[in-house]
């Protein structure tokens, strides 16, 4: 479908279907926040050009990702019935994980004071992790609510990880949703070094692999 932020009334299917314009779009536009939450899944993770992060700043934590599905698909039209071996198969590729999805995760989506400067009682800096205090954490914007998790248990709560979002209701962006539940359920996980593409390309040529102390 065609983004919010180019589109916040209805599906563009014209945008939807331009790979020139449907990924061309910042949050800027959406200042007032009717259009694209700030805690949003996509806003969360990839603020793009916003007030929240400057050109010079975002590009330090940009990642190539895509998920991968697999299992039978779920449809309104009915699927296999009982439980099936279905699921997300998330990849992504940066050049150090200090600023990739390790990133990404802690100090953006499990946040809840990301974006900065938007919380209930005046800014809170711009710091890149900041101690999750329950006192004061129900004041900033919230946690990604896809992929978000708190690090401490939370009493009387169906799976000890109930976690808030501030900003989805146009007409009250002051008012929170509690999300009591995991949409995301890890089952695994691995880390692999790639090569660079001049490293490969000598590997295709059969070229020995020279340190940067030998081309000096």
């Amino acid at each position: 479908g065609c983004p919010l932020d180019l589109s916040p009334a209805h599906d563009n299917t014209v945008t939807a279907a331009d790979p020139e314009h449907n990924n061309n779009f910042t949050f800027t536009n959406g200042e007032d926040l009717t259009r694209c939450p700030v805690t949003s899944h996509i806003r969360k993770t990839a603020p793009r050009i916003s007030r929240e992060l400057s050109p010079g700043r975002l590009s330090r934590y940009i990642v190539m990702r895509t998920g991968i599905p697999y299992g039978p698909e779920i449809h309104k039209f009915g699927g296999p019935p009982g439980p099936q071996d279905r699921g997300l198969l998330f990849t992504a590729y940066q050049s150090t994980l200090s600023t990739g999805f390790t990133f990404l995760q802690q100090a953006w989506a499990c946040n809840a004071h990301f974006p900065f400067g938007r919380d209930l009682n005046g800014p809170s800096g711009d710091q890149q992790l900041i101690p999750e205090n329950p006192a004061d954490l129900t004041t900033g914007p919230g946690y990604d609510p896809i992929i978000g998790a708190r690090s401490e248990p939370v009493l009387n709560a169906p799976n000890g990880r109930t976690r808030f979002v501030r900003g989805q209701d146009p007409n009250n962006l002051n008012g929170s949703i509690t999300v009591a539940q995991d949409w995301i359920r890890p089952r695994g996980g691995e880390y692999f070094w790639v090569p660079s593409m001049d490293a490969l390309k000598m590997i295709a040529r059969d070229e020995p692999m020279r340190s940067k102390e030998e081309d000096a």
